[in-house]
């Protein structure tokens, strides 16, 4: 029996690494014994630090393979998934009541039983009782509350504010729990743009963090320095020889621009990492935007590519919905677009299930036509209003971004035979 049973809390560790999910948090140090228990306990103290508990990472913080080579060899992987599967699936009150119930059931302690046992818990999870059936009039004075605190804030926006007014009055702002994204063809610059986006929060004293999968640190420090400081970025990135005493002056006194900003750079990082860093920070208090650069480059559950894509967006709108702040996804669009005159949604990769997701979706878009500092940002997908292209400058030297106050000889397209002649 005790075989068994440490069999079955190991099948839950390496499930809750597998999906790193975040509902470790449900579980107790008590619920694990022996070997399982100083695991569980690693686990524990890395989530609640926003760190990684994959395999890999538990190796290195053990500087050992020993403990996770026992576990991983007695647990069934298919029961593992199921148990998170169920860990995932179940209300908070229900969850201990329900993994309880198969520990201390001794009639269970065979794979199958278990599994079978699970699946009868997920049933009676997922069957609405008549307590749950509800009308909203309980909402209703929480919904008029929310109305008057928004009326009298000095913003007319729901959202973080970017400063480019058109964008701003699309959407009322960067939302919370709105999942919007930004795509781009490569070297187009929609990572200059999701760091503007994230320097206009910094100013407006928003916490942001963003995951990169292709800027180190200081890249990262360099533009958004450039943006706010107003100091080329090519001083701070390519050539700081070329950086004057007085601009380095500045950035010296300048640390506490960037208190309310956090980053983490990683390739391939796993979306439920990702989830886990942002529930960490928002259980501080500590987060109001999230952005990712870029979405592809995460790494999700899945057979094939677009499947992989497919859970990596809706976890991604989960996050923006769980955690009620916006998530700014950057994305990449396919080779074929590279061909195209002006980019649409199609050729987004992947783009039907984050066509389904995303509240909102931008192409940015360089007109080669125009010149080198002119861009459209193409409204291709709005939820909540109108969709419009809105013209904006690219300023490159200090990596910023503004509206076009002289958009009348724009265009978006090839350029007018009348205008060629």
């Amino acid at each position: 029996m005790k075989k068994q049973l440490d069999h079955l809390q190991s099948s839950i560790l390496c499930g809750l690494m597998t999906r790193q999910s975040y509902h470790i948090e449900h579980l107790s140090i008590d619920d694990f014994s022996g070997r399982n228990r100083i695991v569980f306990e690693a686990m524990q103290a890395r989530h609640r630090n926003g760190e990684p508990f994959d395999a890999i990472s538990l190796i290195d913080h053990f500087q050992s393979s020993e403990h996770l080579t026992l576990i991983m060899q007695h647990s069934p992987q298919a029961c593992s998934d199921s148990l998170v599967s169920l860990i995932n699936s179940l209300k908070v009150e229900q969850l201990k009541l329900g993994i309880n119930k198969i520990l201390t059931d001794e009639q269970n302690y065979t794979s199958s039983k278990i599994l079978a046992a699970i699946d009868d818990l997920k049933t009676q999870s997922e069957a609405p009782s008549l307590e749950e059936v509800k009308d909203l009039t309980h909402e209703h004075q929480e919904f008029i509350t929310h109305l008057e605190t928004i009326r009298a804030q000095s913003s007319e926006y729901l959202g973080i504010q970017t400063l480019l007014p058109d964008l701003d009055s699309l959407a009322s702002g960067l939302c919370p729990s709105h999942l919007v994204v930004i795509a781009a063809r490569p070297s187009v610059g929609k990572s200059a743009l999701g760091l503007f986006l994230i320097g206009q929060a910094l100013l407006q004293k928003k916490n942001v963090l963003f995951y990169s999968t292709e800027m180190d640190n200081k890249t990262i420090l360099g533009r958004l320095y450039s943006q706010v400081l107003r100091i080329p970025a090519s001083n701070l990135t390519t050539f700081p020889k070329r950086l004057s005493d007085r601009d380095l002056e500045v950035l010296i006194k300048s640390k506490h621009e960037l208190e309310h900003f956090f980053a983490e750079v990683k390739f391939g990082a796993h979306v439920h990492h990702v989830y886990n860093k942002a529930y960490v920070l928002k259980k501080r208090d500590q987060l109001d935007m999230l952005v990712v650069d870029y979405l592809q480059n995460l790494s999700g559950n899945g057979e094939t590519p677009v499947e992989k894509l497919s859970y990596i967006s809706n976890n991604l709108k989960k996050i923006a919905m769980d955690l009620e702040i916006p998530v700014i996804a950057l994305a990449q669009l396919n080779r074929q677009a590279q061909h195209m005159e002006i980019p649409s949604m199609a050729e987004i990769k992947g783009s039907g299930t984050i066509e389904q997701d995303a509240d909102l979706i931008l192409l940015l878009h360089h007109n080669p036509h125009e010149l080198e500092h002119e861009y459209w940002l193409i409204c291709a997908k709005n939820r909540h209003g109108e969709i419009r292209d809105i013209p904006i400058i690219f300023d490159k030297q200090y990596q910023s971004f503004r509206q076009d106050p002289n958009p009348a000889k724009r265009f978006i397209g090839k350029k007018p035979k009348k205008d060629i002649l």
